[in-house]
């Protein structure tokens, strides 16, 4: 058992490093003067200008904090029920799980305020589609891993909630396309 911990330590620290080199394509760092001092910025081409995408991020952060009010408590909830009914080793390994599930949920929100902005322009020519490619090559190790090897029950969650958000892009791509 401790050998499977061990390899999927190293499967979380593989994506990890794949996550920072998919945000070093896609956005550079750039000075504030401002606390944290420092910010992420687009790379160039990486920004829309269509009108329409004029108020996307009012729009996406209203629906991420909609999304984090309603997730939260369920997600605090679903922790103490965990905490009463089921056994942990220690106080430490219950507080490891609970970290992991918060994180999920975190994922979650990030991920779903694009499904809910493709329905509200009835459209996906804004989406960056060289990131969704690296998405979907993340999704597809994410799969592989979870079929080929034990691991915890919460990361088999994270990857069917990434296939999940993936399939529903695709649809939406087909759904809202523009002719031939």
């Amino acid at each position: 058992e401790q050998g499977q911990t061990k390899f999927v330590m190293y499967f979380i620290g593989f994506r990890f490093c794949l996550q920072l080199w998919k945000l070093g394509k896609l956005t550079t760092f750039q000075m504030s003067s401002r606390w944290p001092f420092v910010r992420w910025v687009n790379r160039a081409g990486a920004a829309s200008t269509l009108e329409e995408l004029q108020d996307i991020d009012e729009s996406e952060r209203r629906c991420m904090r909609w999304l984090g009010c309603l997730l939260v408590p369920l997600v605090m909830a679903f922790c103490l029920y965990r905490l009463a009914f089921q056994s942990f080793r220690s106080w430490y390994s219950w507080l490891v799980l609970s970290l992991a599930i918060c994180a999920q949920m975190g994922g979650f929100v990030v991920m779903t305020p694009q499904v809910f902005m493709n329905y509200r322009l009835k459209s996906v020519e804004h989406l960056p589609w060289r990131a969704l490619t690296y998405q979907a090559i993340n999704t597809f190790i994410d799969d592989v891993f979870v079929l080929c090897i034990r691991m915890p029950e919460i990361q088999k969650y994270s990857a069917f909630r990434d296939d999940i958000i993936f399939a529903v892009c695709c649809f939406q791509r087909w759904l809202y396309k523009k002719g031939p």
